[in-house]
């Protein structure tokens, strides 16, 4: 098939990373004319990215593609109200934008769904505009996760919500998922096997040819590293748990938290009410690509999750880059998360929220010594050049397009 013309609809786009960032750059070297449309860069900080603001840039070519922005309100300090209006100005500005500043020259529509789902509006209305099929990749259940993170608690708003996602993926033609797991719920919701297909998310670009660097280092420290989002799905509370109570079994641990989020605040003022603040050092929000040279300063990688059946159905998007790292994960999760860990031998799991376990399992690596920790973390690497590896994926994804698009089975 010739290149496609495809509308990429996504609320976040680079400069924020996203793995959205990569596909664009991809099936733009594949043949494809890409057009995405998008919204003011402002996450995780809450507020627009330096060079982005109330007058723009409405129009820029990034990777080769053409990039149309929409006024948006930004995160601010992501009060539910706040996320609620972010959400809700992005997917009514690029519904309205759909109808005089996007091309109707299109083959299909492609939608990279995280929180929130509101980006279906815009998609199936662009859908109806512009006679084309959506594929919907889901990489975050809603209303599923809004109810485990408590994000709303309202019964009434969490079944006109549920109402509202079910009439969006009725109108999809394919939809992927980033879990094996999500799929369970799609069926509740009375989609069809064969309209659900899996895409996991792959290893990033600045990993695929990474070697991790594992050697001793002058200061006998043992460092944990975690990397993403800070906020409630993180478990936080057990973190802390966790570190205080190894903090007088194993001194020499310490952690480095890199990133943002909501919770980000509470989360220091917390390390500072315990005492942590010579153990847990904050670094921010830092580019991707200086992820790689943190991750080879690590004995480490930690991922968390809280202890609830909707969010053990995500695979966080940094399990991929941890294991493509070559470092060891201590993991406290649960779910296909926990599988995909355990199943490649590179690192420990601990139930979500079990802090003994996870603590037992802290120690049990760190008297590990250095050749032993190498080799658990290239036991992950290898099963994620095995299961994960981008290209593939991405060819996939192509695939079922076309596939679709020539109307085969």
């Amino acid at each position: 098939m010739c290149g496609m013309n495809l509308l990429i609809i996504s609320q976040y786009f680079y400069p924020e990373n996203f793995r959205i960032n990569e596909l664009v750059a991809d099936f733009i070297k594949r043949g494809h004319k890409i057009t995405v449309l998008t919204g003011l860069p402002n996450y995780p900080q809450g507020k627009f990215y330096h060079g982005y603001g109330w007058m723009g840039p409405w129009k820029e070519q990034l990777f080769g593609a053409s990039i149309i922005r929409v006024p948006m309100l930004p995160r601010f300090s992501g009060t539910w109200w706040q996320l609620f209006l972010n959400y809700i100005s992005f997917a009514l500005v690029a519904s309205i934008c759909i109808f005089w500043r996007v091309s109707r020259k299109q083959s299909a529509i492609i939608v990279f769904q995280t929180s929130p789902a509101t980006v279906g509006f815009p998609a199936i209305l662009a859908s109806k505009i512009i006679g084309v099929p959506v594929f919907f990749w889901i990489l975050d259940l809603w209303p599923e996760s809004l109810r485990a993170t408590k994000a709303i608690e309202s019964l009434f708003l969490l079944n006109a919500v549920n109402y509202w996602v079910k009439w969006v993926y009725a109108r999809c033609e394919i939809l992927f998922i980033s879990s094996r797991s999500f799929s369970k719920s799609l069926k509740l919701q009375g989609i069809q096997t064969d309209k659900i297909k899996y895409l996991p998310n792959w290893i990033e670009k600045d990993y695929e040819a990474h070697q991790s660097i594992c050697k001793k280092k002058e200061l006998e420290y043992f460092k944990i590293v975690y990397a993403g989002n800070i906020g409630v799905a993180q478990d936080l509370p057990s973190l802390l748990k966790a570190a205080s109570k190894l903090a007088n079994c194993l001194p020499e641990i310490r952690w480095q938290i890199v990133g943002d989020g909501r919770l980000l605040s509470w989360f220091k003022s917390e390390v500072s009410r315990l005492d942590l603040d010579k153990i847990i050092e904050f670094s921010g929000q830092l580019p991707a690509n200086e992820l790689p040279k943190i991750f080879d300063k690590a004995d480490a990688l930690l991922v968390t999750l809280c202890d609830d059946p909707v969010v053990s159905l995500t695979v966080p998007g940094k399990v991929q880059t941890y294991m493509a790292s070559g470092k060891p994960i201590l993991a406290m999760i649960n779910g296909e998360g926990a599988k995909i860990i355990f199943d490649s031998g590179g690192g420990f799991v601990a139930d979500a929220s079990d802090v003994d376990h996870f603590c037992e399992n802290v120690i049990k690596l760190a008297s590990k010594t250095t050749e032993q920790r190498k080799n658990i973390g290239e036991a992950g690497r290898k099963y994620a050049l095995k299961e994960f590896d981008r290209k593939k994926i991405l060819d996939r994804l192509e695939r079922i397009i076309e596939k679709s698009l020539n109307n085969e089975q």
